[in-house]
């Protein structure tokens, strides 16, 4: 009973922390298939179920309340290594989770919901820094902001482009790819910038590859027969498209396409089935889509929306570098600094030094620092960004 306490108050600190789960911390503790068979035949195996529900939710009871104080101490006072011990946390609790599909073929069919729930976060946290808050308490597919005239309605996301077109919708964030596909009657708003992938013709790896013209009378499987062809009409190709909702990348294998045009990221799936990517037929981000017919009101909110959103996106990559530097070299400082118009420049109590503020791109940023202190610029401080409107 000592133990499943003990493991009740690790479950209880995980929920405490942000970014992981009780659940995975059951998973790694090989407790969650006990847990779940316990709830689930609770009326059939009452006494069984109880010896160990009682004493995990009494240890989980104990973590939250006794350890939430010191939590907020350590995120508070030492909120750097606090933090980095969460993200060790989360990445060390990988290997179990991976370890529960040891053996079993990764599949893009089966990687999509990890998709929708990654876009869905992507989603919650692009808005949340915007300062666009989100009630994410209840279990509810339309959520709404609290200090921003907006819901939040999460779909699939081959379901967004005719929401928004149709006007059930004002926007939505959707993949290119998918906007392509569903030929819909929306307009791009926004390219976001992530969620990066391309649509790519595949073939067996062992057949040399000539040309589109391999193409000819061939079938091809895929879940974008639209985007395919479209792609083929153009090119002058006759090849016959198979259409198929998930797995496409072992149609080859099974006899049932000669090739496959899906999603590529890393293209570890395609070399696990043998396949070799020939031709690259376009290459998609997230879009910020649009209904074509907003009244002039939900037009105002939507320009508010992107003033925000870009406030964001423009102090991604850039920081803010304070440093001391002699008057005598001043000139030359400022010749080195690419800011936004120009450093701001303040004197210091110190005879002959003076202090320079500015923002600079991550990019250039070890090159151009190097300069300075070359320059003899000292007490270079650099901070983060969170927003930046220019």
């Amino acid at each position: 009973m000592l133990k499943q306490i003990l493991q009740g108050m690790v479950v209880g600190i995980a929920n405490i922390i942000p970014g992981v789960s009780g659940g995975t911390m059951m998973v790694a503790m090989g407790l969650y298939d006990h847990l779940i068979h316990a709830i689930t035949h609770l009326k059939s195996e009452f006494k069984k179920s109880m010896k160990l529900l009682i004493p995990i939710f009494l240890g989980a009871g104990i973590a939250i309340v006794v350890l939430s104080r010191l939590f907020e101490y350590l995120l508070e006072v030492y909120p750097i290594p606090t933090n980095f011990a969460f993200c060790g946390l989360i990445a060390g609790s990988l290997p179990f989770i991976f370890k529960k599909v040891k053996g079993h073929s990764v599949t893009v069919g089966k990687i999509i919901p990890f998709l929708i729930f990654f876009g869905i976060v992507i989603t919650m946290a692009l808005l949340g820094e915007s300062d666009i808050k989100l009630s994410t308490t209840k279990r509810t597919l339309l959520v709404q902001s609290s200090n921003f005239p907006i819901e939040v309605l999460f779909l699939r996301d081959d379901d967004i482009p005719q929401t928004v077109a149709t006007g059930v919708a004002d926007l939505g964030i959707v993949g290119e790819n998918e906007f392509m596909e569903k030929e819909e009657d929306a307009e791009i708003i926004k390219r976001l910038g992530f969620s990066k992938c391309r649509l790519s013709l595949a073939m067996p790896k062992d057949i040399e590859y000539p040309g589109l013209s391999w193409f000819n009378g061939k079938k091809i499987a895929t879940s974008y027969p639209v985007i395919l062809r479209n792609f083929l009409k153009k090119n002058g190709v006759n090849a016959e498209i198979h259409v198929i909702t998930g797995s496409v990348e072992v149609s080859p294998g099974i006899g049932l396409a000669d090739a496959i045009f899906d999603i590529v990221s890393s293209g570890s799936t395609l070399v696990s089935n043998r396949l070799k990517e020939v031709e690259v037929v376009m290459k998609s981000e997230a879009l910020l889509i649009g209904n074509k017919n907003m009244s002039d009101e939900k037009k105002e909110v939507l320009e508010e929306l992107l003033f925000r959103m870009n406030a964001v996106k423009t102090a991604e990559d850039k920081k803010y570098v304070l440093m001391n530097a002699p008057k005598d070299k001043l000139e030359e400082i400022i010749a080195v600094l690419p800011g936004m118009k120009s450093p701001t420049v303040m004197p210091l109590a110190q005879e002959g030094w003076c202090s320079v503020h500015t923002v600079l791109d991550e990019k250039r940023f070890w090159e151009i620092i190097g300069k300075l202190k070359g320059l003899g610029a000292e007490g270079i401080l650099v901070l983060p960004i969170e927003k930046m409107i220019v």
